[in-house]
């Protein structure tokens, strides 16, 4: 039984305040009191159409959503009159009577109130963070989010994977980061790295359980800049995957069928919050319809953008406008030599391009997913290593891993706030987060 609906006395009465139940499961038929918890959402002053004069019309917020209640009792009124909003009140109630009132936190005046805002891409709601997480729609996406982390475990441990803790802290971490740059901090006297990616770790740890993922915070200083492509976030979380003995074939399959699964799930279990959000989901159909690099380059240049370069990644313009061409998600493969980090497999029988790809979402929402194939032999390794000027000294852990016999494999990371994002439809991914670190933007 659920301990907010455990059987209570019928009046309550006595200094006893203990939640009982949810606003959503609160019923004026039962034949018990009930004590209710939440914020003062709303509150106004109107005529008693019963019994004539004044009574307090209150709007009470929780988890679950709003619930308005009458209050008849002037004491009640005066005590409730004198509130802010989002103060955090307790109501005894029984049937449409409230027997008492609590108040457990007062609020100060707000720059502005959740049930107001109608702008909800401003980097405004980024600022003020602790009002704008309260809005009925950003409970939405967050449920949303949690429907995907749910969906994506079920989704592994069916497949056979095992769920490791992703690491924070590394003497080096991935290099290959698109233009932001990583953060340091001093470990007892070395310097270490804040993660930008596991994807070196994921690697260590296929020796040992061949199927894994994680779901990998990272940190990326992107450039102030990127805050304008509405899908940078400079703090963010990746679903980290890789698999020991399988190709960059196997892994877009792979990625296919979790993708699916997930919106699958969304779609059939989250349908209060999408009707909310107003957004309606297609599930996609496998296989995804796949572009080599060069294909995403002719039809870019007959789209107007004349000097894409060969060993680049597309610029966000380009992607944005590859993606809008679609309305399901593709794949953009064998990117050329040199454009990716020297961990994506170079192919053998092709060396000017790599065994790696990029899935897209339609519709504009851009890159979804990353992987590739990996580099496992250490002399590979290190020469591509040389070839990109990496500090060989940062990498001597990994280095000497790569002489202990790490076996092929292919992998990706998917990032959860895009996905969210594109689930939700929302126009910035600082609204796809609870607590979004915006490039560029002091937030809590």
């Amino acid at each position: 039984m659920n301990i907010l609906t455990e059987k209570s006395s019928t009046t309550l009465k006595g200094t006893v305040w203990r939640k009982t139940c949810f606003l959503s499961e609160f019923s004026e038929k039962a034949a018990s009191a009930a004590c209710l918890m939440g914020w003062l959402h709303d509150r106004a002053l109107v005529p008693d159409p019963t019994f004539g004069g004044i009574v307090l019309r209150i709007t009470l917020r929780d988890c679950s959503g709003l619930r308005d209640f009458v209050v008849t009792t002037k004491p009640f009124i005066d005590l409730l009159s004198t509130l802010e909003y989002e103060s955090v009140i307790a109501i005894k109630v029984l049937g449409k009577e409230i027997l008492d009132v609590k108040i457990l936190a007062r609020a100060k005046p707000a720059i502005f109130s959740p049930k107001v805002i109608t702008d909800f891409s401003t980097i405004d709601l980024v600022v003020h963070r602790p009002l704008a997480i309260r809005t009925e729609r950003m409970k939405a996406v967050l449920r949303v989010q949690d429907q995907i982390f749910t969906s994506a475990r079920q989704f592994f441990h069916k497949e056979g994977f095992c769920e490791l803790r992703p690491p924070i802290l590394s003497p080096a971490t991935d290099p290959g980061i698109r233009g932001a740059i990583g953060a340091d901090v001093n470990f007892y006297g070395k310097k270490y790295k804040i993660t930008t990616s596991m994807i070196l770790y994921k690697q260590m740890a296929i020796c040992s359980l061949e199927k894994v993922y994680a779901f990998s915070p990272n940190v990326r200083l992107e450039p102030v800049k990127t805050r304008q492509t509405g899908r940078h976030l400079a703090e963010f979380c990746q679903i980290d995957v890789e698999q020991a003995f399988i190709n960059y074939h196997d892994a877009m399959a792979l990625a296919e069928r979790l993708l699916v699964a997930i919106l699958s799930d969304v779609k059939n279990n989250c349908q209060k919050e999408l009707k909310l959000l107003e957004r309606s989901l297609t599930i996609p159909t496998r296989p995804f319809k796949k572009l080599t690099f060069q294909e995403a380059l002719n039809i870019l240049s007959k789209a107007g953008f004349k000097q894409l370069q060969q060993r680049k990644e597309l610029p966000w313009e380009a992607e944005k406008m590859l993606s809008n061409t679609f309305d399901e998600p593709f794949w953009v493969t064998e990117f050329p030599y040199g454009s990716r980090g020297f961990y994506d497999r170079q192919d053998p029988n092709r060396p000017a391009v790599l065994r790696d790809f990029d899935l897209l979402y339609p519709a504009g929402f851009g890159e979804a997913i990353s992987g590739s194939e990996r580099e496992y032999l250490y002399p590979q390794v290190k020469k591509r290593m040389l070839e990109q000027g990496l500090p060989l000294d940062e990498y001597s852990w990994y280095l000497d891993m790569l002489q202990h016999g790490v076996p092929p494999s292919a992998g990706f990371g998917l990032g959860l706030e895009r996905l969210t994002r594109y689930i939700c439809g929302l126009e910035n991914i600082w609204e796809a987060t609870a607590f979004p670190k915006v490039p560029g933007v002091h937030s809590p």
